[in-house]
């Protein structure tokens, strides 16, 4: 029998999701059970050691997506207690443009990313609804224009430029970035950029009275090959790697390797981006397909030892969800043509 505690506030999307994942849980047990084993036992004991914690999850949470003021009121609304709220995230990664396009790219003004910032998450009451929801955790998502890859010419100015932002928030909309990262998936960069602006980043943040914001980096596409050397290069840097709260990483698969989870060390490792990349780009709702591999992906990192978990979507409004419903990567859609809510 499952019971559910009285106080539990369960939406449809989060009984769903748990009844998804109690389902995927009892599949692999039948699985196991059911075959025949020369060995075959009765009964087992299972002992738990004492001993000290291999890692302590802190918490999950999704990427922030498209412009919350042009939502829907009534379905923005019902989103945000699906997502946030009844699913007890705690973290929200918010996106702003660092730099423009290409392989040399210049520096988005501080006063550009801070309008765009104040637009997209403050003005549009985005911020206040998450925090109304329980989020705790602002985690600042620097980022190339068009989706490159690549560092710009002075790390020391792009740092500052990061830094400045971060203080304009905090003196001017009352906006406490407790997190940031220093570039979105950078695998253009060097090891030594890396661990450069990490560095650059922790001098500038310090040297602005920002101590208490932490640098998650660096927050590759993978955690593997080139990744890997990135982050070796912020651990051969003293600054660097003493300057790093958590390393961070993108899961697209369930994991491979262990080249991450044997460097981290002392540090925190958070996943900033999670989801299915498994078959076609289209989920429709009730698709177990997708639903179990993004459950294996959770778990395959939690086995790795990763300690914070952001699911790359959460909510977003399509004009129409059936024509195309390619939105694989997110938990819950509004879809105007019916009015509804669409669950995924």
């Amino acid at each position: 029998m499952i019971t559910f505690p009285a106080s539990a506030c369960l939406t449809t999307l989060n009984m769903k999701m748990y009844l998804k994942n109690i389902a995927f849980i009892i599949i692999l047990l039948a699985g196991y059970l059911s075959a025949p084993r020369a060995d075959a036992q009765m009964g087992c004991n299972l002992t738990v050691k004492s001993g000290p914690l291999r890692q302590s999850f802190e918490g999950f949470g999704v990427c922030s997506i498209g412009n919350w003021a042009s939502y829907d009121p009534t379905l923005r609304s019902q989103m945000a207690d699906m997502v946030y709220r009844d699913l007890k995230m705690n973290v929200v990664r918010c996106w702003v443009t660092t730099t423009g396009s290409g392989a040399n790219p210049t520096l988005v003004s501080v006063a550009d990313m801070l309008s765009y910032f104040n637009t997209t998450y403050i003005a549009s009451g985005f911020i206040g609804t998450v925090k109304a929801c329980g989020v705790t955790k602002l985690l600042l998502a620097p980022a190339q224009a068009g989706g490159g890859v690549y560092a710009p010419a002075s790390l020391s100015n792009y740092a500052a430029n990061l830094a400045e932002l971060i203080l304009q928030l905090k003196n001017t909309y009352g906006v406490q970035m407790d997190y940031t990262g220093i570039s979105n998936e950078p695998g253009g960069w060097t090891p030594a950029q890396v661990a450069q602006c990490v560095a650059c980043l922790r001098t500038a943040l310090d040297s602005r009275g920002l101590a208490d914001v932490k640098i998650v980096a660096p927050e590759s596409s993978a955690s593997f090959g080139g990744a890997a050397a990135q982050l070796d290069g912020m651990r051969n840097d003293s600054a660097a790697w003493e300057g790093t709260y958590a390393i961070a990483s993108h899961a697209y698969s369930p994991l491979q390797d262990y080249e991450f989870e044997t460097r981290k060390l002392d540090k925190q490792w958070w996943i900033t981006e999670a989801a299915c990349s498994a078959g076609p780009d289209i989920e429709y709702p009730e698709d177990e397909n997708f639903a179990s591999w993004i459950l294996e992906i959770f778990l395959n990192n939690m086995n790795h030892g990763v300690t914070e978990w952001v699911h790359f979507n959460g909510p977003r409004q399509v004009a129409d969800f059936y024509a195309n419903p390619r939105y694989p990567s997110h938990f819950v859609i509004a879809d105007l043509k019916t009015g509804s809510l669409v669950t995924l």
